[in-house]
């Protein structure tokens, strides 16, 4: 095809697109709708999944211990901690501390009712969990039955937060059950994490404190967290510290321990696959809205595509004309889509405190495969004039 003919192509595409764009609000919307979904579902899963590895992106260290079984944070198991000798003695590690995590039903001081949510024990002298990057004065948990509340978890156990910040401290208990004595806890200060898939907020605690919660203490705990010396590769690291561990024990760095649980929550749950089937969806609607436009498209200038075929173009001049009305379209419909779909990011952040951010990258590419969306369809209408006959178009 010459350079002359390519301009024309595309100028005829741009024209019809445009035309189309002013007689059929719905076609605009509908494509618009659908790529508005699109972004809305990846939205979602990313932040689902991130977060899900708050915790990790906040531990103290580059090398976590872990048993080998592990999937997800909330469901770990715990091991003895006499199985870290080994990595306690290493020469590239500087400090070990652990991290216990548990489920705990936590009443609310207000109205008395029952919530779930997710506990976290620590040493306060050798704090698994950085208190810099949650904000966090650890020295209130040296007392016991002292606890640290997340400013980022749901109200669902009363206004905590603004009652600490009005008093000073608040008075909460534990709802176990089957327990008739449940256990008192007084919360001294605030810290800033955030929720995740499974729980609507944290606590922090004193190892002291969850024996007596729960009996259980800090030689069983969740997880390991090893700060190393300045300068060593935690990757290599972590290799040299799980073969002396035991069997049952695994060494990972704190972002493969991210990557595992993402992994968990994407592919051994629901949630990663309920997430790509809305997604594609949204491609689908948005394919169905660009093929009927660029159908009506072509069948209402059908007496012109007639005169164009008798001057013998070439079929990839029609086609070509077609695919640009069709990428035109969805174009035009990414930058409108991912205007709305931030401002529905913003209420769903308010509504579920979940770290929904919007990236150019990610509208980038959901502008991406709208275009290739909108060519297979503009490809499927073309079809229309390349197998006509001049004569009976006219």
């Amino acid at each position: 095809m010459s350079p002359r003919l390519l301009r024309f192509a595309l100028l005829l595409g741009w024209r019809q697109a445009a035309r189309r764009a002013r007689r059929s609000l719905a076609t605009f919307a509908g494509v618009t709708g659908g790529l508005v979904l699109v972004l809305m579902q990846l939205g979602f899963q990313d932040a689902l999944y991130e977060s899900a590895v708050r915790i990790h992106r906040a531990l103290a260290g580059e090398v976590v211990i872990v048993p080998r079984e592990f999937n997800a944070l909330p469901n770990a198991a715990w091991f003895e901690r006499g199985a870290l000798a080994a990595a306690e003695a290493h020469p590239d590690v500087a400090a070990v501390a652990t991290l216990n995590v548990m489920s705990l039903m936590l009443r609310n001081f207000e109205t008395r009712q029952i919530q779930a949510l997710l506990l976290l024990a620590i040493d306060p002298e050798v704090p698994a969990i950085d208190p810099s990057i949650i904000g966090a004065d650890l020295s209130a948990l040296r007392l016991p039955g002292r606890a640290l509340w997340d400013t980022r978890s749901r109200p669902r156990w009363g206004d905590i937060s603004g009652t600490l910040a009005r008093d000073g401290t608040v008075e909460v208990e534990t709802a176990l059950a089957g327990l008739h004595l449940q256990v008192p806890l007084t919360i001294a200060g605030s810290y800033s994490l955030g929720g995740s898939i499974v729980s609507l907020g944290t606590m922090l605690v004193a190892e002291a404190t969850l024996t007596a919660i729960n009996g259980q203490t800090g030689e069983r705990p969740t997880l390991a967290v090893l700060r190393l010396q300045p300068g060593t590769n935690p990757t290599k690291a972590a290799r040299a510290i799980g073969a002396l561990l035991p069997p049952y024990l695994l060494a990972l760095t704190r972002d493969e321990l991210a990557a595992r649980e993402k992994r968990f929550w994407s592919r051994d749950t629901p949630i990663g696959f309920l997430f790509d089937l809305g997604a594609l969806l949204g491609f689908v609607i948005c394919a169905v809205f660009v093929g009927q436009a660029l159908v009506q498209t072509v069948e209402e200038s059908l007496p012109e595509y007639a005169v164009l075929r008798t001057l013998d173009l070439p079929d990839r001049f029609f086609v070509l004309a077609i695919l640009v009305s069709g990428v035109l379209l969805a174009a035009a419909a990414t930058p409108v889509a991912g205007v709305l779909a931030a401002l529905l990011y913003r209420m769903s952040v308010m509504a579920t405190g979940l770290p929904l951010e919007m990236s150019m990258q990610r509208v980038a590419l959901v502008g991406l495969l709208a275009a290739v969306t909108a060519s297979v369809a503009g490809l499927a209408a073309g079809r229309r004039i390349r197998r006509a006959d001049p004569a009976s178009l006219l």
